[in-house]
């Protein structure tokens, strides 16, 4: 990547507050005399939130006269935080930009509601098309045109684990669901909890199941099956599901009262030796628990995906009316 991530939003922002300017709407946020720029994310847990205080600040030291409105609501994967955004977007109430993953949920949710406003223009100004992947690209486009500004590329499919925990064990991380059972059983043996899960907010334990689902089916099977050109009952599927119910067995049992950085801690006191989790897990293993790659913790693509990227991104646009 030739520029800093960080700077796709500090453009966008900047956009927006040109078009709050000549905007004659009487709800346009002031502060001071100042117009007020609301970010509004999912961005408030450890970890995360160092990227968005990151992005703050970098728009602070270029704009100090510039106030800024941190909107963010907490709740892992925007679980309450889209709640309230649909309820300010449909009451015509839109902060000047929010955080939405590319792909269906900024495409199908809002482009086609015809609540965002195109940003070709900003792209070919900062010469983006030429700076991001053209899959990215197209996650973020819908009938032609760019609705949003990815600020990371992460990756889902990874399988954290111990190193302490696995070399007194003597064992290697799993790269195949089969090595995976295996060194689950040889853990649970020693009284060590196989895999850690938080899944008091839901989506952590769908995102297990995707990253399942793709080391089943492949990469152009997991296309297919959200393009719908594999059924939901095909046999593959079923064959990751009962995976995935058959990896559940070896979750700890408080699963259901933590969230994704809880079960993060458990892999980094040792209390549990693996965790499935995007690639956004190593910034608090590093800057919040203080730990080191190859040296406490490690990672490897999760079973079976080795060779693919399951590509997660977290997109800044413009709502219309702001």
């Amino acid at each position: 990547m030739k520029f800093k991530l960080g700077f796709t939003l500090l453009a966008l922002c900047m956009l927006i507050v040109t078009a709050c300017s000549s905007s004659t709407n009487s709800e346009t946020k002031k502060e001071g005399g100042a117009e007020k720029l609301e970010i509004f994310s999912w961005w408030t847990g450890a970890g995360e939130e160092d990227g968005l205080k990151a992005l703050i600040q970098l728009f602070e030291e270029e704009n100090k006269d510039i106030p800024i409105e941190n909107a963010a609501v907490a709740g892992g994967a925007g679980t309450n935080a889209k709640a309230v955004l649909t309820s300010r977007m449909q009451g015509n109430d839109p902060p000047a930009t929010f955080q939405v993953h590319g792909g269906a949920e900024l495409n199908e949710s809002w482009v086609a509601a015809g609540k965002m406003e195109p940003l070709d223009d900003l792209y070919e100004k900062e010469g983006w098309k030429d700076k991001f992947p053209k899959s990215l690209i197209d996650l973020v486009s819908k009938d032609g045109k760019i609705y949003s500004v990815p600020v990371n590329i992460h990756r889902g499919n990874v399988l954290w684990y111990n190193k302490k925990v696995f070399d007194d064990a003597g064992l290697e991380p799993p790269t195949t669901f089969d090595e995976f059972f295996k060194t689950a059983d040889a853990l649970k043996k020693k009284g060590i909890t196989p895999l850690a899960l938080g899944d008091k907010e839901p989506w952590a334990a769908t995102h297990l199941f995707e990253s399942v689902l793709l080391g089943v089916l492949g990469a152009d099977g997991y296309q297919k099956l959200w393009a719908g050109d594999m059924k939901m009952d095909d046999a593959k599927v079923k064959e990751a599901s009962d995976i995935f119910g058959r990896m559940l067995e070896y979750v700890n049992d408080d699963h259901s009262s933590r969230n994704w950085q809880d079960a993060s801690q458990l892999v980094a006191k040792g209390e549990a030796a693996m965790n499935v989790m995007g690639d956004w897990a190593k910034g608090y293993f590093v800057n919040d628990l203080d730990l080191k790659v190859n040296q406490d913790f490690g990672y490897t693509a999760t079973p079976g995906t080795e060779g693919s990227f399951m590509v997660i991104t977290d997109t800044f646009g413009l709502p219309k009316g702001v």
